[in-house]
């Protein structure tokens, strides 16, 4: 049986796992690929694997967009609001390529019916998905650019497992709905305290733990309400030993 690298999935009983590997079929997509546009039915779920990192982007006037949440194997793509396609509200775009165990709707759902365990882990996830929405309107609307961008590289490191992410500053600019050049000067200063290392196309974290002290308190608030809501205990620290590093020298 093939094993997926996602921590909802790694929740499931055996038999859960099992029929949702039935059903659904393994998507690779590159960076940059939409895999909804605003108005297009949702019709399956997606769930990342591995290093694989997608974004939820909020279009705005004169084609801008800003970033509402990032999703990588902690969680998935497409929660449902019924049986039947509903229209996605946001572009849903790959920031990190990867792979992806797809599942259409109507196999999702069935799946759900005869898996309680798949249910309670989608209604969880979404209450968890739903507080990281809430959290990054409200840090988006009152911290700084700095703190934000720390945010960001914690999440997504943490939303990854890697500390290697293949994003540009001019990609990291648009998700943070700042210019390319307000971010490039932050990145700079990050490297100045070798917090962080680039090379062309992506951002290498080197101190988790200070990068950390640049960011504002909504990444651990979003972490330990997904502690609590999805394991039911309080958020240990996580320590980024032993990830995958490659690229980062």
């Amino acid at each position: 049986m093939l094993t997926f690298d996602n921590d909802l999935l790694a929740m499931l009983d055996a038999d859960s796992r099992a029929r949702l590997a039935a059903v659904g079929s393994l998507a690779t997509w590159p960076a940059g690929a939409a895999l909804f546009e605003p108005e297009d039915p949702v019709d399956a779920v997606h769930f990342p694997l591995g290093t694989t990192l997608a974004a939820l982007l909020i279009a705005l006037e004169g084609g801008a967009s800003a970033e509402a949440a990032l999703i990588g194997r902690d969680g998935m793509i497409g929660g449902r609001a019924g049986d039947a396609p509903t229209p996605a509200f946001a572009r849903i775009v790959v920031v990190q390529g990867g792979s992806f165990l797809r599942v259409a709707l109507p196999d999702f759902v069935a799946v759900s019916q005869q898996s309680a365990a798949l249910t309670e882990v989608a209604t969880r996830y979404a209450d968890c998905l739903t507080a990281h929405l809430l959290q990054s309107v409200a840090c988006n609307a009152v911290h700084s650019l700095e703190q934000r961008t720390a945010r960001w590289l914690l999440a997504a490191a943490d939303r990854t497992g890697s500390r290697y992410i293949s994003v540009t500053q001019e990609q990291l600019g648009a998700l943070l709905g700042a210019g390319r050049s307000y971010t490039s000067r932050q990145i700079q200063r990050f490297k100045a305290r070798n917090l962080v290392r680039t090379r062309r196309g992506g951002i290498a974290l080197l101190d988790y733990d200070g990068i950390a002290r640049h960011a504002c308190a909504c990444h651990r608030r979003i972490q330990r309400h997904t502690a609590a809501v999805l394991h039911g205990q309080p958020m240990p620290d996580r320590a980024l030993a032993g990830l995958n590093l490659q690229g980062a020298r």
